[in-house]
């Protein structure tokens, strides 16, 4: 076996956001892994209207837009059908609206911004800038962002609910622009210019000079953007336009990621073109047309009309420096779901150049380059070694793939990890990764004349024990995380049936999976208090959850019997026991009660206490169904916490049976509950409804006779 060695590790959202991403969807975040732009699903949903414009999409998933005649369409989550009414005039004329925390913000044909309620469209602040303004977007919290005209430069423009205007950002080399977008990921303005030819520039946040440029046009052959837009997270952008092609004009909505990369395309009909404005957001895209709304869901299979749909997570710069002669890398390995039809392709880059080292590091991190570029760069460079290892799809289930990292002998290395999914197949996803590195290998168990020839990259015997050491790797893992099978926070279910059996804990498999994480988590405490008052307790709390709805009352230790007072004693306070004679000393006389009499054996004297000695009474308050689902187990687990020679008592009660008769604020007035026949009927609280009068079959009962 392999001496384990450490790892570089890559599963929360923290440790994967150190990664350079390209072409990843914003699941890659969410559920802390990497995986494909989610692709729009074909044919989308039409919803007719006289005509349509300024689509939105809000917080809560609905979709607002009006149509030519000035009525406001609202789709509601999961409806089929929106309804409509009339608009205010701003948003009746709106060229387009933004939404973000529950405001509504519309820019009409006249350069007139207003804000609104976005629940109530209750106006509550309106600017006027005229001809000057451009577009506006979110930015990102309670305020917009406007492009605006201002002293002979455009520039970008913070708007707020209390009508305050900021400028933010200028541009130095920006003409004619038509629209614009805010991408809060990259942190980056992206502005669509129509002279001499369409392009799409981006910028800084603080303005200046464009990062890169962009041509429309080479996006689709001729294509012309007529709506620009971008998703609520703030890191796709969406165009709608047209292209020329020979067999007429085609409608294309096209998807680019923060960088311009291509995404995807999703077409559209020839009634739904032009598009006159383009939202997305909450799994789905909208596109407001001649005819009315359409609408497209997102989707985890790739369309058989598109190509097929890729993305790349590239790692930071990683570095082991091993202080034996043993391989500095192990292995690479993913917890990853590769359905059939797709790839998983997992390469490492090294060096041990600490030039070459610097100029990558300043190469990944230059934003004025997209991240694929980036990426594509570091393989095409020839200073670099690198391997690549790839695995076909198999299954839907998450499974683990390992690639072998041992004939890199140098320092640093990187590791890009690639998913590709073929038209038709159900996406992939990566969970996690973990880069082996420092530890032994089983080369080093090897006689020195087996590893003489074996310092080189090209080594059969050394490719051939890494393929055993990847195998060995695996059961490492295997009995490396044997400590989890009876930790109870992490031990299934079966084991811990099996390890509150060893400890010889109360148990029953009736128990709750929470029910027997709290057993085994609190055996220390139960072992030691068995036969205890605390033991019984820590017991019981597990049991009801840590809830305090139960109550263990030893009469003889908590109140003892009562001593009559005298002049010289104060006599027992109560509560106490008030013991009496047994049936065994009764008497035949006048005051023998039959069936109650009994007579003593010779010889035998009967302790009149005896009988009120060494009983536990044990309340508990529970719901029907508890009840129902406790009392199979609950009373055989009490008895194995009882001293010896001790008898259990268990009682049932109410919830109000623990509460004090003092009106000391803790009370509270509630109306009977409704009784029901079942689990939740609880006995001393539930009430029958009074029957109802009935007409009988010869009318209304009067009370009285008429003679």
């Amino acid at each position: 076996m392999t001496r384990q060695g450490r790892a570089y590790r890559f599963a929360t959202s923290a440790q994967w956001e150190a990664c350079l991403f390209a072409s990843a969807g914003q699941q890659t975040m969410r559920h802390h892994g990497l995986a494909p732009v989610r692709p729009m699903g074909r044919p989308g949903v039409s919803f007719h209207s006289n005509g349509s414009h300024a689509p939105v999409i809000l917080g809560d998933g609905s979709l607002l837009w009006c149509d030519d005649r000035g009525q406001l369409y609202r789709l509601l989550p999961d409806s089929e059908s929106p309804h409509h009414f009339p608009a205010p005039q701003t948003i009746a004329t709106a060229r387009r609206c933004v939404e973000r925390s529950g405001l509504l913000w519309a820019l009409s044909q006249d350069g007139v911004i207003q804000c609104f309620e976005s629940d109530s469209l209750t106006g509550l602040t309106s600017f006027d800038f005229g001809s000057s303004v451009v577009d506006i977007d979110s930015g990102g919290d309670d305020s917009i962002l406007a492009l605006v005209r201002r002293n002979e430069r455009w520039c970008i423009v913070r708007l707020d609910r209390l009508g305050e205007v900021v400028e933010i950002a200028s541009f130095d080399d920006l003409e004619d622009p038509i629209a614009f977008v805010y991408l809060s990921k990259p942190n980056r303005f992206v502005v669509l210019t129509q002279e001499p030819h369409q392009q799409l520039r981006w910028y800084k946040t603080e303005g200046g000079s464009a990062l890169r440029i962009k041509q429309v046009g080479a996006l689709r052959p001729c294509y012309c953007v007529t709506a620009i837009a971008s998703d609520r997270g703030r890191q796709q952008i969406l165009l709608a336009g047209n292209s020329d092609d020979p067999q007429g004009t085609a409608a294309h909505v096209v998807i680019l990621n923060s960088d311009g990369d291509r995404l995807g395309d999703v077409p559209l009909g020839s009634q739904d073109a032009p598009g006159r404005g383009i939202a997305a957001g909450c799994g789905s895209l909208c596109v407001a047309g001649p005819r009315g709304m359409v609408q497209f869901s997102d989707t985890s299979i790739v369309p058989s009309d598109t190509a097929e749909v890729k993305c790349r997570a590239l790692t930071p710069l990683l570095q082991s420096s091993p202080t034996d002669n043993s391989a500095p890398w192990q292995t690479a390995d993913l917890l990853a779901v590769i359905p059939d039809g797709a790839t998983l392709s997992i390469s490492a880059i090294a060096t041990d150049d600490e030039e070459i080292r610097d100029q990558i590091l300043q190469h990944t991190s230059d934003d004025s380059i997209s991240a694929s570029h980036r990426i594509q760069r570091l393989f095409d460079d020839p200073a670099l070694t690198r391997r690549t290892t790839v695995f076909n799809g198999q299954s839907i289930e998450s499974q683990s793939y390992k690639a072998p990292l041992f004939e890199f002998r140098q320092r640093y290395i990187w590791v890009c990890i690639e998913l590709t999914a073929a038209p038709g197949s159900i996406l992939p996803s990566v969970g996690e990764l973990a880069v082996r590195y420092g530890g032994g290998s089983l080369m080093d168990l090897l006689p020195s004349i087996y590893r003489r020839d074996t310092e080189g990259g090209n080594s059969f015997l050394r490719s051939l024990v890494g393929v055993f050491e990847t195998t060995a790797t695996g059961i490492d893992d295997q009995i490396n995380a044997l400590g989890s099978q009876i930790h109870p926070s992490t031990a299934p279910e079966p084991w811990l049936d099996f390890v509150a059996r060893w400890l010889g804990l109360p148990w029953d498999d009736a128990l709750t999976l929470q029910q027997k994480r709290c057993l085994v988590t609190r055996a220390e405490k139960i072992a030691k208090g068995r036969g205890t008052r605390l033991g019984l307790e820590t017991l019981l709390e597990c049991i009801s959850g840590g809830q305090e709805n139960f109550r263990v009352t030893d009469a003889t230790a908590d109140r003892g019997f009562v001593r009559l007072g005298g002049e010289s004693c104060p006599g027992t306070k109560l509560p106490a026991i008030i013991g009496g004679a047994s049936p065994w000393d009764s008497q035949l006389d006048a005051f023998a009660v039959l069936g109650k009499t009994r007579l003593p054996c010779d010889g035998v004297h009967f302790d009149s206490t005896s009988r009120f000695v060494g009983t536990i009474r044990v309340e508990i308050s529970a719901t029907g169904k508890e009840r129902t689902t406790w009392q199979p187990f609950i009373e055989s687990m009490l008895q194995e916490m009882l001293p010896a020679l001790t008898r259990l008592q268990l009682d049932w009660v109410g919830p109000q049976a623990f509460g004090s008769h003092v009106l000391d604020g803790n009370w509270t007035l509630e109306r009977m509950p409704v009784a029901s026949i079942g689990a939740s009927a609880v006995t001393g609280q539930s009430r029958l409804p009074s029957a109802k009068p009935r007409l009988s079959e010869n009318g209304l009962s009067l009370g009285t006779r008429l003679n």
